[in-house]
This record gives C-alpha cells, sequence and structure tokens, in this order.
C-alpha cells in the first residue's frame, strides 16, 4: 500500500483569555461574602480534558479557604470511571485533580442520593454534594455529541446528570437522546431549587484546547445564560474542512478527547437507531488505531468506527465500555467495529472497503485526534476540495509503518 499524504495546517479560531487565573479571581470577587466561615462548599468536577482545568480548580479551592471555609471536590461525570467511586477518583487525579495537587479533600461515592421525582424521572445528586453548606460546578460548554437544542454540554447537563452519578444518568438517559435535550434543563430548574447550588464556572475552549471565555454564573441565571455561551462555543468547534471524506484515520479516541471517544460533530455521526444524521461531513470508512493515555482504558464511543486494531480491542476495559453504555443508553457506541492485527491492515481494509477503487481519486486524511484539528495528514487531491484554506507544512511523503505494521 502507497499512500502518499501532505501535512497541513488549517486556521481555527484562537480567542483566548490572556490570563485566566486572575480573570477567575476577578469574577469570584462578587461572591466573596456568600461563604461563611467554617461552612463546606463541594466543588464538581467533570470527566472532560479541558484545558487548564486543573488550574481553575486549584484556584476555585484556594478561594474557598481564602472565605476560611472548607472546600472538598466531588466527581460529576455520571457512570464514566467505570462506574465506581475509585474510578471516578482516579480519572480526576488523571486529569490533575488529586487530593495531593489540590490540596483538599476528593470525596467520591458512586451511590447517589434520591432528590424527588419530576413527571417522568427520578432526580439525583451526590451525597456528599447533598450535605455541603454550597455547591460550585465547573464545566464546559459546547456542542453535544447525541442531540442539538439551547442547552447541551454545560453547567445544566452536570447538574442534572453528571451529579446525579449512575443512578441520575441512567433516569435521564432512559428516554433517548431526543427527549434528553427537553429534560436537562427541567432537571436543572428542578435541582437549583433543592440543593444549595452557588455559582457555576463556565469555561469555553477554542480549537487549541486553551480557554477562550470563563464565567462566573449565580445559580438563579444558569438557565439563562447557558444559551448565549452555546453559542459562542459552536463558533469556537474546529471541524474536518471536506464535505466527503472516502477514509479518516484516528490515532487515537478517548474520554479526555470526547465524551463518545470521537466527537460526533466532527466527525459527522451520531450511530443512534432513529436519529437522523448529520448533513457533513460523509465519511465512509473511519479508522480506530488507538486510546489515549488518558481514556483509563474506556473506549466507548469506539462503535461509531468501522474498523479498529487488535491493541485498541486488547486494551479496551470491556467492564468501562458496558456501564457507560447502559447508563447512557446509548449501547451503539460500545459495539465493538472489524477489527486487524496491525494499523496497516486495519488502513489497508477500510481502503479496500470504501468504494473507491481508483487509489489515485482516493480521499483520505489522518487526524490525531477530533480534539486536535489544527494540523493533520491528507491525500493532494484534497487540497482543492478543503472548504478551508489549508497551509502545507510539510510536503507529501509515504505513510510508513515499522516492522510489526504499526503507523510511524
Amino acid at each position: 500500500m502507497n499512500l502518499r499524504l501532505v501535512k497541513v495546517r488549517q486556521k481555527i479560531p484562537a480567542a483566548q483569555v490572556q490570563n485566566p487565573a486572575q480573570e477567575l479571581n476577578r469574577q469570584l470577587a462578587r461572591f466573596k461574602k456568600k461563604v461563611g466561615a467554617g461552612q463546606s462548599v463541594a466543588i464538581a468536577c467533570g470527566s472532560r480534558g479541558i484545558g487548564q482545568t486543573s488550574e481553575m480548580v486549584k484556584i476555585l479551592v484556594d478561594w474557598v479557604k481564602s472565605q476560611k471555609a472548607e472546600p472538598f471536590i466531588v466527581p460529576a461525570m455520571g457512570s464514566h470511571g467505570a462506574s465506581t467511586s475509585e474510578g471516578q477518583k482516579k480519572v480526576l487525579a488523571e486529569l490533575g485533580i488529586s487530593e495531593e495537587l489540590m490540596g483538599c479533600p476528593v470525596r467520591s461515592e458512586i451511590e447517589a442520593e434520591k432528590v424527588g421525582e419530576l413527571k417522568r424521572v427520578s432526580v439525583y445528586t451526590d451525597l456528599f454534594a447533598a450535605r455541603a453548606d454550597h455547591i460550585v460546578l465547573v464545566n464546559r460548554i459546547k456542542p453535544h455529541t447525541s442531540f442539538h437544542s439551547r442547552y447541551e454540554s454545560g453547567l445544566c447537563k452536570m447538574l442534572a446528570v453528571g451529579l446525579g452519578k449512575r443512578k441520575g444518568a441512567e433516569e435521564i438517559h432512559k428516554f433517548g437522546p431526543a427527549v434528553l435535550a427537553g429534560l436537562i434543563p427541567e432537571a436543572a430548574r428542578f435541582l437549583l431549587k433543592k440543593l444549595p447550588v452557588l455559582f457555576g464556572v463556565a469555561l469555553l475552549e477554542n480549537g487549541r484546547g486553551k480557554i477562550a471565555g470563563i464565567k462566573v454564573i449565580a445559580a438563579k441565571d444558569f438557565l439563562q445564560a447557558e444559551p448565549g455561551l452555546l453559542k459562542q462555543a459552536y463558533k469556537l468547534l474546529p471541524g474536518i474542512p471536506f464535505k466527503e471524506l472516502d477514509v479518516l484515520i484516528v490515532d487515537q479516541i478517548g474520554k479526555d478527547k470526547s465524551g463518545t471517544g470521537m466527537d460526533t460533530n466532527v466527525i459527522g455521526r451520531l450511530d443512534l437507531r432513529g436519529m437522523p444524521e448529520p448533513k457533513q461531513p460523509r465519511i465512509r470508512r473511519i479508522v480506530v488505531l488507538g486510546l489515549s493515555d488518558k481514556s483509563g482504558d474506556s473506549a466507548y464511543g469506539i462503535g461509531l468506527a468501522d474498523i479498529t486494531t487488535r491493541k485498541v480491542v486488547e486494551q479496551m476495559d470491556l467492564k468501562a465500555m458496558r456501564e457507560n453504555a447502559l447508563a447512557s443508553a446509548l449501547v451503539e457506541r460500545a459495539r465493538i467495529p472489524l477489527w486487524f492485527n496491525s494499523d496497516r491492515e486495519a488502513i489497508e481494509a477500510a481502503v479496500r472497503s470504501c468504494w473507491q477503487p481508483d487509489w489515485s481519486e482516493l480521499r483520505l486524511c489522518r487526524i490525531k485526534s477530533t480534539l486536535e484539528l489544527e494540523e493533520f495528514w491528507i491525500t493532494e487531491n484534497l487540497l482543492a476540495r478543503s472548504e478551508k484554506e489549508l497551509k502545507v507544512i510539510s510536503p507529501g511523503t509515504e505513510l510508513r509503518f515499522d516492522a510489526d505494521g504499526n503507523i510511524l
């Protein structure tokens, strides 16, 4: 197989807060008199690999201490971390959020407390957070990977789903993504009346993984503020600048890259039966070559691919993937695709089965992950098909493999 690829760079939205620490501290000042000495403050953190998230959490911990109050951290990630107390604590540690680094306890308990009943669902929350004097949430605002509405991934979803642990996630997700869109604000509104939520730190991220916006929002303003922030997040979302591809090679998937391993907004696939697919990009074959180092060996989202490798199959934590799939009720994304012994065999299989018999016309793109899209590799014929200006930063070279058939 002789595949000649050029490395290119696209211009992506790169708005950035120059001093995030200073900006967060500046906005926290207006809540100074809201926390009393000796009060407990639960800081809710998710499993997303948000740029500088550990730095933001540390600032919150230190701010709470400066009020002579007692901070502690709770995981707010639904069923992630193999749906275990220790697994969720480990996920946070891998993101740099540990007791040692933060200087406060990390209290992780997968069992949740029932807060009450909505018309359609039981609503749960974290046991430790429910007993705190105050709750503070930290999360990124971004497009969801299963539905689109006024409230997608953000503070409201963290409150309604993430803090609900496995039970809460199952309750909210059991109706499917079409209903989930309406349930999130409904559950969030209910919980804001029942829980001592003080404020949330909403983060926007640019295509380089840097903080592009920080907004500290009082609990009473969550539902009003989040839709506007989501619109900004859509403008910051990078993508693949092609309407159609024959083959997409993804070097790594993982929870630190996207909640679904691969961002469905980037690959143009929901793969949810009964749900309409995005109009573009249209990709015939997706190949996944590996799991990210911070994935915790969870391969959830591998079902979005067509082909993968033996090393991915052997590395994946089947229990973690199963728990995530059942809690989200999106079992399609946990299917194990056709797999091969090496990268070379997997890529060859994708090329052979992509319905493009003329290899000179093959439209192939290789990316590091769906979170890293500033630089990538393409077949030269895609240069003229790009919807954005691309700068060639490395001349065409043949795709190379080591003796075991793994990509170099």
